[in-house]
């Protein structure tokens, strides 16, 4: 959303009330919802390709090679889990062609495209009761609809209600 000159980020505060028939599906749901993300990791859920996992989203990178600088269009970046560069490089030959034969320039397409949002779930808290849970969390670009698809696809037996608000365009719903 363009705010004056300024680009702002939309972001989607959402919370999902579950309701718990068999006592078996809380562990095997909270379980499914978290990985090494957090307690709620949509790529645990619906899997991203590993070429847009990787990929550095700025679009030219400068990189020196045998001692020449070579601007790369795509190129590879792999973080640890407090986000510093592990390894920066330009992508390999057989990378660069598993990039083209997909049809997504980013990430963030992607992840809308499959997840419903363009990011993970951000700051997410998780409070469980006996037979209920809420778990709250923000996304950037939309509601995670495909990730709420897949849980209940996963999870029948699970009642998921789920809800968003953006304060930026003051709209709100269930989904």
């Amino acid at each position: 959303m363009l705010q004056g000159n300024k680009f702002i980020m939309l972001t989607y505060n959402n919370r999902l009330d579950v309701s718990f028939k068999n006592t078996m599906d809380i562990h095997a749901f909270y379980q499914y919802l978290s990985g090494p993300n957090g307690p709620v990791d949509f790529d645990y859920i619906i899997r991203s390709p590993d070429i847009l996992s990787h990929l550095n989203e700025r679009k030219y990178v400068t990189f020196v090679v045998d001692g020449q600088h070579v601007v790369h269009a795509n190129s590879y970046k792999r973080r640890d889990e407090l986000s510093g560069v592990i390894e920066e490089r330009p992508f390999t030959a057989e990378e660069a062609a598993e990039f083209d034969s997909q049809p997504y320039q980013t990430h963030a397409e992607w992840a809308a495209t499959f997840w419903g949002s363009e990011s993970n779930a951000i700051h997410a808290k998780v409070h469980h009761k006996k037979d209920t849970g809420t778990i709250r969390f923000v996304t950037r670009g939309g509601p995670p609809r495909g990730i709420v698809r897949a849980l209940r696809r996963v999870f029948c037996e699970v009642e998921i209600e789920a809800f968003y608000d953006n304060p930026q365009r003051f709209i709100s719903g269930y989904y």
